[in-house]
């Protein structure tokens, strides 16, 4: 039997918020994004993504900037061509980590990405 790893030990030991906690979302088309849990402000994106999602943007409105910690993401709705696609979510600073995402997947993704949050957080304030 091998002996138990001390780094593993340490990690179970350490407390909760001593590591990060990420999520890599991948879309099945080659695309893949990182987001950092630990980064309270991706509250910012997932309300972005409704926004598009349930057209609560101005008119003509399709691509939202969101800051989010330091990353800056663009979520956008692409153009009514591609009708499979309904939502794109993009690195400015990492521009190969984006995904597109077709309705169900959109919200699958959000919600998965807010229950994140939730865990991590706890429920956000309602002030």
């Amino acid at each position: 039997m091998a002996p138990p790893n001390p780094a593993s030990a340490r990690r179970r030991l350490a407390p909760t918020g001593a590591f990060p906690r990420t999520m890599t979302i991948c879309d099945g088309l080659g695309g893949s994004l990182g987001l950092d849990l630990d980064c309270r402000e991706l509250e910012a994106l997932t309300f972005a993504c409704y926004c598009l999602l349930d057209e609560m943007a101005p008119p003509g409105a399709s691509l939202m900037k969101v800051t989010a910690g330091e990353q800056v993401y663009l979520v956008s709705r692409p153009q009514p061509s591609d009708s499979a696609i309904c939502l794109e979510i993009a690195s400015l600073y990492e521009p190969d980590a984006r995904i597109r995402l077709t309705p169900d997947m959109a919200r699958l993704v959000v919600a998965l990405v807010e229950q994140g949050l939730i865990s991590r957080h706890g429920l956000a304030s309602s002030d």
